[in-house]
């Protein structure tokens, strides 16, 4: 009876530890996150993705209780950054902004990864491009800035438009531009890692004009330094109300960007589930979305779904395009 009951207490003890196990297990799934989280900025510091991913991390950051550290790690039109996020561990702490470019860069095939690589959290702006350009150049209207080009094309010259990544969404939106006003040959296109590295130019007078979004930008617009010559929108941008349209002015040039959080591809599904509903809230913050209205980085939320529609829909127009103006080989 004594060796019975000892084996009795044994095979006890073992299930009760089985049990304590499995329940010390769902206890640290159920403790996600406990620890900062690591978020990968494709653009660099300052520029107007830099500006965007860091306020909206700050506010994720508050809805899931821990620090979100942004790094910016650029190249490569973003693929040097879309490569370290998509190599991550898939554990819920390593985090990644995806743009507009992750499809440039598909279509290129420069860079083995797409925006498939990712679990998409959501998106959170939608932004439409403009053309800027520098006071003291005098040129105070598009149709000033266009009979510029013209003259410049005809005398042998280009003028210099810069844009950030060489082929990227600020390109093309150049290249189209460039098309539909009838001054193609009358640019030469200037590429930069961000639009903090664009400006500085464009501050600068290194370059003539640029394209680029109204986040970075606005505080030189508003002082009157720098001055929007049109906006690639449907319609006039509220915090440049002056500005005109393309499309008003009888140009059909539309361009726009976008930005969504993401994480590696194979983070567990309970974790995609709180980072899920943690973007749902921090987006629908009332501080964020003052912050983001004051911030000019047009706040536009998409959930996971539709945001990996929205991508499916838009790349054979980027690929198109790109083949197009030649900034892609068929």
């Amino acid at each position: 009876m004594g060796k019975k009951r000892v084996k009795f207490i044994t095979l006890a003890l073992v299930i009760i530890l089985g049990i304590s196990m499995v329940f010390v297990g769902c206890g640290k799934k159920d403790t996600y996150p406990s620890q900062p989280i690591n978020a990968i900025c494709t653009w660099s510091a300052g520029g107007g993705s830099d500006i965007a991913f860091r306020g909206y991390m700050k506010y994720l950051s508050k809805e899931l209780g821990v620090d979100i550290n942004v790094q910016n790690i650029t190249g490569g039109n973003g693929a040097v950054g879309w490569a370290a996020a998509a190599k991550a561990p898939a554990d819920g702490y390593n985090m990644v902004m995806l743009t507009f470019d992750v499809l440039t860069n598909e279509a290129q095939k420069l860079s083995p990864h797409t925006y498939r690589d990712f679990e998409i959290i959501n998106m959170f702006t939608l932004q439409g491009m403009m053309l800027m350009t520098h006071k003291d150049f005098g040129w105070n209207t598009l149709e000033d800035f266009l009979n510029a080009a013209k003259k410049a094309k005809s005398e042998g010259k280009t003028l210099k438009i810069g844009v950030a990544g060489e082929g990227g969404l600020w390109h093309q939106a150049g290249a189209l531009m460039a098309e539909k006003t009838g001054t193609e040959g009358a640019y030469t296109y200037v590429p930069f890692k961000g639009s903090s590295d664009q400006l500085a130019d464009m501050l600068g007078k290194h370059i003539d004009c640029m394209v680029t979004s109204i986040t970075a930008a606005k505080p030189h617009v508003d002082e009157g330094t720098l001055i929007v010559l049109g906006t690639m929108t449907d319609e006039r941008v509220p915090v440049v109300p002056d500005a005109p349209t393309f499309k008003e002015l009888g140009y059909d040039v539309k361009y726009s960007s976008w930005r969504a959080a993401a994480v590696p591809k194979g983070t567990p599904a309970p974790i995609l589930e709180k980072l899920r509903a943690a973007g749902k809230k921090a987006y629908d913050n009332p501080e964020f979305l003052k912050w983001a209205n004051e911030a000019n980085i047009d706040p536009v939320y998409m959930d996971n779904q539709k945001t990996v529609e929205y991508m499916k829909n838009q790349y054979p127009l980027v690929e198109a395009i790109m083949i197009k103006f030649g900034l892609v080989k068929q």
